[in-house]
C-alpha cells in the first residue's frame, strides 16, 4: 500500500495557516492555498484512496471475521461451562421424590405416577391372577353376572347373542342370529326375545300387512312418507300415493314442482322458468341461397309437463337492397317456426324476436337448432356482442 503525500505548501507545525481571502499572509494568499488544496485532493487523495480501496476493504473483512469466530467460540465455551454445572443440579432435583419440582412434573406428566402406583400394586399382590380370579372369575373361568359377565365359558354361534340367565329364562343360552333384514323383537317379561320380519306399515290394504318388507326397504318408505319436500330428476319423481298428500316434489331437470293432492301430481307454481339457452356474441356471415345451421345455435332442453315457449332473438343485416332474410327454428331436426324479413335495406340492420309455444312428453329431451339463407346473392350478418347478443332458447309457460 502506497502513504498518501501530504500537500507541499503545508508548513511544519502549523497546517492552517492564518491569513485572510486576498490578504498576503506566510508568503501566499488563502485563495492561493484553497486552489493548492484542491489540486491536493484531486490530484493526491482521491487516486491514493482508489488505488488501494479493495485492499483496505479485504484488511477490515479479514479483522471482522476473526472477531466474530473469536466471539462464537467464547459463547459456546460459556455454555457448555454452563451445562457441565448445571445438569447434575437439575438431575438431582428431579430424582428427589420428595422435591416441590419432582411433585409439579409427576402432576403434568402422569404417566410417571401411573407406572409407579401399577408398580406398588403389583407388588403388594392385589394385581395377582390368583386375586383376580378368586374375585372375579369362579373355578371354571367364567365372568360371572354379578361381576358383569355373561356367566359362560363358551361360544355360542358366529354373531350370536349371549342370553344372561333368570329366574324365568333359567340357566344362560344363545340366541342365535336372525335372517337377513330382520329385527330383534321382545316378547314380553320372562319371556326370550327373537328375530322377526318387519312388518309394511305403508301397505295397510285389506289382505293385511306385508310380512315381507325388509328393515332397508322400510326405511326407505318411512323417509318417503315422511318427507313432504322432495327433490330430484322428473324420472325419479314417485307416485302421488307413495309421496303422500301434500308432499312437494322439485324436478331438478325440468325446473317445475308439484303437489301430490288424491294422488294425482298437479303442476303448481308460476311458469316463466328458463329450461336452456344457447347465445352467440360474435359477429357471423352467410352467402348461402340453401337453408344452414347456425353455429353456437345448438341447445338440448328437458320438457317437463308445462308447455314451452321456444324464441329465437337476433340483429341481421343484408350487403344488398330489396333482399329476403330468413330463419328457421328447428327441434330434433323439424322445423316447427319461421322467422324472417324482405325488402331489406343495404347494411340496415333489421331486429327480430320471434317464437313458437310447443308440448312435449314428460321427461323427454329437445335439441333445438337454428338455421338461415339470403334469398339474393347477398351476405348477410349476424350482429351480435357480448353485451347484445343474439339467443335461441326454452322457456316453461
Amino acid at each position: 500500500m502506497s502513504n498518501a503525500i501530504l500537500p507541499d505548501y503545508v508548513p511544519v507545525g502549523n497546517p492552517t495557516p492564518q491569513v485572510t481571502p486576498f490578504t498576503y499572509r506566510d508568503g501566499v494568499t488563502m485563495l492561493k492555498k484553497l486552489d493548492d488544496l484542491i489540486r491536493y485532493m484531486n490530484r493526491t487523495l482521491v487516486p491514493f484512496v482508489q488505488d488501494n480501496y479493495e485492499e483496505l476493504a479485504e484488511a477490515f473483512n479479514t479483522t471482522v471475521q476473526a472477531l466474530i469466530v473469536a466471539f462464537e467460540a467464547a459463547v459456546a465455551e460459556i455454555v457448555n461451562d454452563s451445562v457441565n454445572v448445571q445438569d447434575p443440579v437439575v438431575a438431582g432435583i428431579f430424582n428427589d421424590e420428595d422435591s416441590d419440582t419432582r411433585a409439579v412434573t409427576d402432576l403434568l406428566y402422569a404417566a410417571k405416577s401411573i407406572v409407579d402406583g401399577l408398580v406398588t400394586l403389583t407388588n403388594s399382590g392385589r394385581l395377582s391372577a390368583a386375586t383376580l380370579d378368586a374375585t372375579y372369575v369362579n373355578e371354571t373361568q367364567v365372568i360371572d353376572v354379578a361381576h358383569g359377565g355373561s356367566g359362560r365359558n363358551t361360544d355360542g354361534d358366529q354373531n350370536s347373542i349371549i342370553l344372561t340367565g333368570s329366574a324365568d329364562l333359567g340357566a344362560q343360552q344363545t340366541l342365535v342370529s336372525g335372517a337377513a333384514d330382520t329385527f330383534l323383537k321382545s316378547n314380553g317379561p320372562g319371556v326370550a326375545p327373537s328375530f322377526a320380519v318387519v312388518p309394511n306399515p305403508i301397505d295397510d290394504t285389506a289382505t293385511g300387512l306385508d310380512e315381507t318388507w325388509s328393515a332397508s326397504k322400510l326405511i326407505a318408505q318411512l323417509a318417503l312418507k315422511s318427507a313432504k319436500n322432495l327433490r330430484g330428476t322428473y324420472a325419479a319423481r314417485p307416485t302421488a300415493t307413495a309421496a303422500g298428500e301434500g308432499a312437494i316434489y322439485s324436478a331438478t331437470d325440468v325446473a317445475e314442482q308439484y303437489v301430490s293432492i288424491g294422488g294425482t301430481w298437479y303442476v303448481t307454481g308460476s311458469g316463466g322458468n328458463e329450461l336452456t339457452i344457447a347465445q352467440i356474441t360474435s359477429v357471423i356471415t352467410t352467402t348461402s341461397t340453401t337453408p344452414v345451421l347456425i353455429g353456437g345455435f345448438t341447445t338440448t332442453f328437458v320438457a317437463g309437463e308445462r308447455p314451452v315457449w321456444i324464441e329465437l332473438g337476433w340483429d341481421v343485416a343484408s350487403s344488398v337492397a330489396n333482399n329476403v332474410l330468413e330463419g328457421r327454428i328447428l327441434i330434433d331436426g323439424v322445423q316447427v317456426q319461421k322467422i324472417g324479413a324482405s325488402g331489406l335495406d343495404a347494411g340496415r340492420s333489421v331486429t327480430q324476436t320471434q317464437g313458437v309455444r310447443r308440448t312435449f312428453t314428460p321427461g323427454t329431451s329437445h335439441t333445438i337448432t337454428v338455421q338461415w339463407l339470403t334469398g339474393l346473392a347477398a351476405t348477410l350478418t349476424l350482429n351480435a356482442a357480448v353485451d347484445r347478443p343474439a339467443y335461441v332458447r326454452a322457456v316453461t309457460l
